[in-house]
């Protein structure tokens, strides 16, 4: 366990919002955790990705793609998230599908989808949080 939080407080997230019974994780051929995926369950029989981190060394080798084909492959069911619209391209490799009609997100994304919007455009930053599905039925 101490692998995977070295991991995510690599990439600044607090471990307090992890939820381990719901880690996947990816190991080099030596067995070190080397990037990890959260993926919680949600309402409905939906789940949803809620954190993805790579050890530094590991960025940009191909990590998050390799994780990305074990947890669809394992995937029964509906998988939402959240990106930043630049990464959209990646979430589409797998299926995923760019959710724009507000009526179809789940409560539980709306919200966070709305607040960093707004901080986005308040702090003039570039880009805007996306919701993305990728439905591979029960």
């Amino acid at each position: 366990m101490a692998d995977i939080e070295a991991v995510i407080r690599s990439v600044r997230i607090h471990p307090r919002k992890l939820d381990w019974r719901y880690i996947t994780v990816a190991v080099n051929s030596q067995g070190q955790v080397i990037g990890c995926a959260q993926i919680k369950p949600a309402n409905n029989g939906n789940f949803e990705l809620t954190s993805v981190a790579v050890a530094g060394d590991w960025q940009g080798r191909g990590v998050p793609l390799r994780m990305g084909r074990h947890i669809v492959a394992h995937l029964n069911g509906r998988l939402w998230g959240t990106c930043m619209d630049s990464m959209a391209s990646f979430y589409k490799r797998f299926g995923g599908v760019e959710v724009s009609d507000p009526k179809q997100i789940p409560s539980f994304l709306k919200g966070r989808q709305r607040w960093v919007n707004l901080f986005l455009r308040l702090t003039g930053r570039e880009g805007r949080l996306i919701v993305m599905v990728l439905d591979r039925g029960e």
